[in-house]
């Protein structure tokens, strides 16, 4: 049975005075509160939360169960964190884009998620549909994932794959080449080179939709007009297992 929970973190700042730090001074409390559905191992749960947070550049959190939920405690204010994204789900899926759709179409509407091998509409931050085939890559292809900023001065996440999830990366890779595999992309859904988009979506949103321009037999590259902390998030979530209860951002509140 599914039983409904409340998580709350709770992030602690240390003031600092004359340039040192002080732990047990007066301190900035921001309180995330979350609801939770699922059960799962309250050690699953601390240990995908720690790694995510410690992997956005954050100091390692501390944690205690309690009857209304669970108490997550990091060091430094976290205000600018964004909390709905680190405790998403982190369900990453590579999928090929069969057609797309005006930024006119209605996405807050579209299902929380949709199962690996069917097919769905995603759409981006710019509201955006794409129309997508089912995923050939998945998270458990992923090896892991840094952020770095690229040649041009953009921030941009690297993901490198497993032995087999590199495999499935290079036939999906080949089989957007030259459109070449089915179902056909429409034409909306080329890029310049004639070739389809192929869609990284995370947690059921497309975050990037770049063109394939050849077969790949290496890392994959997301990039967008991403802030240096957001690609740090980004990176965090993606390196990190899925977790196994769904978490929503219920308040977040901060007091002195």
């Amino acid at each position: 049975m599914m039983r409904a929970r409340v998580l709350v973190i709770l992030v602690l700042a240390a003031t600092t005075v004359a340039g040192c730090s002080l732990p047990f001074g007066d301190k900035t409390k921001t309180r995330v509160t979350l609801s939770v559905s699922g059960d799962a191992d309250h050690s699953t749960v601390e240990t995908i939360l720690r790694n995510r947070v410690t992997g956005a550049g954050m100091p390692k959190p501390g944690f205690a169960w309690t009857a209304e939920g669970l108490v997550m405690t990091v060091p430094g204010d976290r205000h600018e964190v964004d909390f709905a994204q680190l405790t998403a789900p982190g369900v990453l899926e590579f999928r090929k884009v069969v057609v797309r759709t005006p930024a006119s179409q209605d996405c807050g509407k579209q299902p929380k998620a949709s199962p690996p091998g069917e097919s769905m509409i995603a759409c981006d931050a710019d509201g955006v549909g794409y129309g997508l085939d089912v995923a050939k890559v998945v998270h458990s292809d992923v090896a892991s994932a840094t952020y770095q900023r690229d040649q041009t001065g953009q921030q941009t996440v690297l993901i490198k794959f497993t032995g087999s999830g590199q495999a499935k990366f290079t036939d999906l890779s080949r089989e957007a080449v030259g459109n070449s595999g089915w179902p056909a992309c429409a034409q909306d859904a080329l890029g310049g080179s004639g070739n389809c988009l192929v869609a990284i979506v995370l947690d059921n949103k497309v975050i990037s939709a770049p063109e394939i321009i050849s077969v790949l037999t290496g890392d994959a590259v997301i990039s967008g007009s991403f802030t240096e902390a957001e690609a740090e998030r980004l990176a965090s979530v993606i390196s990190a297992p899925q977790l196994p209860v769904d978490l929503t951002v219920a308040a977040v509140t901060v007091t002195q």
